[in-house]
């Protein structure tokens, strides 16, 4: 192709016929221009498909990762929800001295705490690929504030309780539990005996432990899971929106 551009430009050279040679080569210097242009936009076509591959992925990945942490929190709403109805069974059988078998399993086993067991790693990749990979700037927004802000704060109100629930265990079991957690060998079950149920009745720093540690698993349930389950729904529709948007 050169040799033949080549050829015609010596021929027109030859002939005197200057006019039509600058006419020609400014043709051929348009010509040139218009394949770099061409090969340009192929490259940035071809780069920008890979970007978008590359989003996808890892918006898929974030949105596995949010459907499993789902689950943990459910897991833990309905553990809460069990911790919450036992809390209120024992405080009736105290305040009505009723003593059953089954009240020293739900003794043992409201003071047992859950974690939120959840996974970053998809974020940490988003974050390592430059977080300007998610083209949607709400969307960018809403990844970074569930997984900056709102697990932190979670985490953090949980962790709250949970120390509260220990010290339950180490300054108010103490004195009033036979055991904590010992085994039941019928059931093999977790079991806390009072030492004197009746006791109990006008114990008032066990009562006030034990209504606010109540009081304490109902606001984590209600107010803290309840709200981290509505942020990671929206962030997951919000995600899936994406996905079909840029697979388009």
């Amino acid at each position: 192709m050169l040799f033949f551009f080549k050829k015609i430009r010596n021929k027109l050279i030859r002939n005197n016929q200057i006019r039509k040679y600058l006419l020609y080569a400014v043709g051929e210097i348009i010509l040139v221009v218009a394949g770099i242009l061409i090969a340009l936009g192929v490259n940035d076509w071809s780069a920008d498909q890979k970007k978008s591959k590359t989003e996808i992925e890892v918006l898929k990945s974030i949105k596995s990762g949010l459907e499993e942490d789902r689950k943990d929190l459910i897991f833990n709403a309905n553990d809460l929800k069990k911790r919450i109805q036992y809390s209120e069974n024992i405080l009736e059988a105290i305040e009505n001295q009723t003593s059953y078998d089954s009240l020293y399993y739900q003794l043992g086993r409201v003071s047992i705490n859950t974690s939120f067991l959840h996974s970053t790693s998809a974020f940490e990749t988003l974050k390592a690929n430059g977080i300007t990979l998610i083209t949607n700037e709400k969307l960018r927004d809403a990844i970074i504030s569930v997984y900056d802000s709102n697990y932190d704060f979670f985490i953090e109100e949980e962790k709250n309780i949970n120390k509260y629930t220990r010290y339950g265990i180490d300054f108010i079991y103490p004195t009033r539990i036979e055991e904590y957690l010992k085994i039941n060998e019928a059931t093999n079950q977790f079991i806390a005996k009072p030492v004197n149920l009746e006791l109990l009745k006008s114990d008032q720093e066990f009562l006030y432990y034990f209504k606010t540690h109540k009081n304490r698993l109902i606001i984590l349930l209600r107010i803290f899971n309840a709200r981290l389950l509505i942020q990671i729904d929206e962030l997951i529709e919000a995600i899936e929106v994406e996905i079909k948007r840029l697979e388009s």
